[in-house]
């Protein structure tokens, strides 16, 4: 459908509590296509569940407004050559079948994200709809409740209004703000175990294919045994609300120190711990773990995973390494520990696997057999030894760059700024003196010339509603004249460190803006000459940085500033409202990226082959409506 009729949008989107004789579910969606080669395509529409009454004389039919939108979509659409965010707002969250059939039909797309936003919580209180909505949050889908400015949107962009406006229901932001605490609690588990994974879940976390798609989520199936206590065997997953995400191997540490260790019977209780997990752990929780076996002798933990996360990065084999320094067994999932994972963890009503006599026939995940379990364990295996082997060969070549250090001492400084290795008690300083050899982050401490353009059209988008833009870009110039030479001009970019170097590389600038500001004084540390800066920037500072910015220009007199953001980064928080303030009253200009500016930045900051930029749809309105937001905060101090 094009659009809704007032009555049936109000009946059918009302955002109550209790919801009877609402049994139609209505999916308005936008799908925002995006291709190198053309400009930015929008598509709108509604599709609403097939009535039970069609049922019986178009059985093969999609049944569900969800399914009806996939068939949909992928025979109108979709392109392996483009990009897709796609956004639904429903009447009705998604049903578990429902959840499972997206959350496999993105897994399949690496090119398709998808946003949801739902009036009411479909069976809130069964288990299996609740599932379902954590299948979709771990798949990487955003899932969230209609707020009332939601409900607006949609009255004006689905809903055949005649130009009317929207009008607010009674009770509609209480109900919202309750719908999404219960969204939330349904999402969180907090520290508290689940008992039993289901047979599906298992089938596509643990899968041991080298780069399976759509497995974002993490789980740890544990058992821990003491001489003294009871077994304890559980399954711990990500925690992503209510306020941090946290991984799985932190929510079972934190578990562990609340309940075992706290009941320990003695001093002399030992304790083995068994992991079976979906992924290898990432750099910081390695790190923590390896912190907390050093400082507890009295535990011994074995450690097997089915997959291997970013194995070929440098820091993620350092974590693995910490690990077995800090006296870990570090292994990857045999097919007999898949055996024993699948029968003690999965739920025994759903524990069907053929006979064990037969194993070629066995099938933990389409196209997953016995002997290809067997196969990619082994290459795994392989994979695993190699970096737990370079530990050895990592000792030698320390030893010889110290050696090589002591007699070089006096002739040169340290060629590169070292770090510790994780897991150890090297301190820093130790750590320069020693010249370690693990490799610096040059990267983000020198600007890069140009971006991809789906890197630029992405992080610089300036929608209203930008979830999931986590990186900050900052496209650069610096004029700088001295006396009567001409202006010249240097240009670059800096993005924000990764939050995965953050526990590595301490001492580094975290955010571009401090990124840029010790680059720059590492590069134009003379106070004789006059330079203006411009800052092109795909998220306005934040707070933090503003305070360092306002710092930098109080000291240097001979610098000015102009700052233009594509979006306002937490606009609503008073913090960063006042962080922009004094950016104005320190003297720098602060204004949001006009269409002209983006179009500026692709010719000069972006490697467009030599292609026009092309304008996306709403880029001038939403650039007003963030201009006016942006005067309005200004205009408060």
């Amino acid at each position: 459908m094009d659009s809704l009729p007032p009555k049936a949008y109000n009946f059918n989107f009302r955002n109550l509590r209790e919801a009877p004789n609402r049994n139609s579910t209505y999916l308005c969606f936008e799908v925002e296509e995006e291709q190198l080669d053309s400009p930015e395509s929008s598509y709108w529409g509604v599709f609403r569940n097939q009535p039970s009454h069609l049922h019986q004389v178009y059985p093969e039919e999609p049944l569900h407004a969800e399914q009806r939108f996939l068939s949909w979509f992928y025979d109108a659409l979709l392109s392996p050559h483009a990009y897709y965010r796609v956004t639904w707002y429903m009447s009705w969250s998604p049903c578990s079948e429902c959840a499972e059939e997206v959350v496999s039909f993105l897994g399949e797309r690496e090119n398709v994200s998808l946003s949801i936003s739902a009036s009411r919580l479909y069976k809130c209180d069964d288990q299996d709809q609740q599932e379902g909505l954590r299948l979709l949050d771990q798949a990487g889908v955003e899932v969230a409740m209609m707020s009332p400015e939601d409900f607006e949107y949609c009255w004006d962009n689905f809903v055949d209004n005649r130009r009317r406006s929207f009008r607010y229901w009674k009770g509609i932001r209480r109900n919202y703000y309750a719908l999404d605490d219960e969204l939330k609690a349904i999402l969180c588990r907090g520290w508290n175990p689940m008992q039993k994974l289901y047979a599906d879940y298992f089938d596509f976390h643990f899968t041991n294919k080298p780069t399976p798609k759509g497995r974002n989520g993490c789980y740890i199936c544990y058992e821990v045994r003491g001489n003294h206590s009871p077994i304890f065997k559980g399954v711990f997953e990500n925690q992503f609300y209510p306020k941090t995400r946290v991984h799985a191997e932190i929510c079972f540490l934190n578990w562990f120190k609340e309940l075992p260790l706290e009941q320990t019977p003695g001093p002399g209780e030992q304790y083995d711990i068994t992991w079976y997990m979906s992924w290898s752990p990432c750099v910081e929780c390695a790190k923590q773990v390896a912190e907390f076996l050093n400082t507890h002798k009295h535990v011994r933990l074995r450690i097997t995973f089915s997959r291997l996360y970013h194995g070929n990065k440098q820091e993620y084999r350092q974590g693995l390494r910490s690990l077995a320094g800090a006296g870990a067994e570090v292994a990857v999932m045999s097919p007999e520990d898949f055996t024993c994972c699948w029968t003690t963890f999965v739920a025994p009503e759903e524990a069907l696997f053929p006979p064990w006599s037969n194993p070629d026939d066995l099938v933990f995940s389409p196209g997953l057999t016995w002997a290809k379990l067997s196969k990619n364990s082994e290459k795994l295996s392989k994979m695993l030894d190699d970096i737990l082997l370079d530990s050895e060969q990592l000792k030698m070549d320390s030893t010889s760059l110290n050696n090589r250090s002591l007699l070089e001492a006096e002739e040169s400084p340290l060629s590169r700024k070292a770090e510790p290795a994780l897991g150890t008690d090297t301190s820093r300083e130790i750590a320069l003196e020693e010249d370690d050899v693990m490799e610096p982050w040059p990267r983000y401490r020198c600007p890069m010339y140009s971006l991809h353009p789906k890197t630029y059209t992405t992080n610089f988008h300036n929608r209203l509603f930008a979830h999931g833009l986590n990186n900050t870009y900052l496209c650069f110039q610096v004029q700088k004249k001295k006396y009567n030479f001409p202006n010249p001009c240097y240009q670059g970019i800096f993005r924000n460190q990764p939050s995965y170097l953050q526990y590595i590389y301490r001492v580094e600038p975290l955010h571009a803006e401090q990124c840029f500001l010790s680059w720059f004084n590492d590069k134009y540390p003379s106070p004789h000459a006059g330079y203006h800066v411009t800052w092109y920037m795909s998220w306005s500072p934040c707070s933090e940085c503003a305070e360092e910015v306002v710092s930098f220009l109080g000291e240097r007199e001979n610098v000015s500033l102009s700052i233009s953001a594509s979006r306002l980064y937490k606009c609503d928080d008073q913090d960063q409202q006042e962080g922009l303030r004094l950016l104005e009253q320190a003297g720098a200009e602060v204004a949001m990226m006009s269409p002209e500016d983006f179009e500026y930045c692709w010719d000069n900051f972006v490697d467009n082959s030599g292609r026009s930029f092309t304008y996306w749809k709403g880029i001038r309105r939403n650039y007003h409506a963030l201009d006016d937001e942006l005067k309005e905060i200004l205009c408060r101090g």
